[in-house]
């Protein structure tokens, strides 16, 4: 797959929607929100036109099952408090999307 590809399901292209979606969430259903609300801004991002519904689908259940794995309840909460993550927490997050989107580029990915 192409850099422009890989730029495109990118970090900087769903991380505002992530952290956006999550620091609203606080329910047993957190996964299934964040994973709606990446899906609906991915759709929505210019920069990923060219990619399939199915490749974005993939890659938001990635990152909302792992941001629940990785971040507490309290690093979203100051996610949200600053609107802009802190750069520990950009740094985090930035390493969710790598991996995911990693693992979708390179298949067999058993960890989606």
């Amino acid at each position: 797959m192409s850099a422009n590809c890989r730029r495109a399901i990118g970090i900087a292209a769903v991380l505002l929607g992530l952290i956006d979606a999550a620091r609203h969430v606080a329910r047993a259903d957190d996964r299934e929100e964040l994973n709606k609300a990446c899906i609906s801004r991915q759709l929505a991002a210019a920069e990923n036109q060219k990619l399939n519904t199915a490749t974005i689908v993939r890659y938001c259940n990635c990152v909302a099952k792992h941001t629940f794995e990785v971040f507490s309840r309290d690093e979203l909460a100051r996610g949200g408090r600053f609107g802009k993550l802190p750069p520990d927490l950009q740094k985090k997050m930035n390493a969710v999307g790598e991996a995911c989107w990693s693992c979708i580029a390179n298949p067999p990915c058993a960890d989606e």
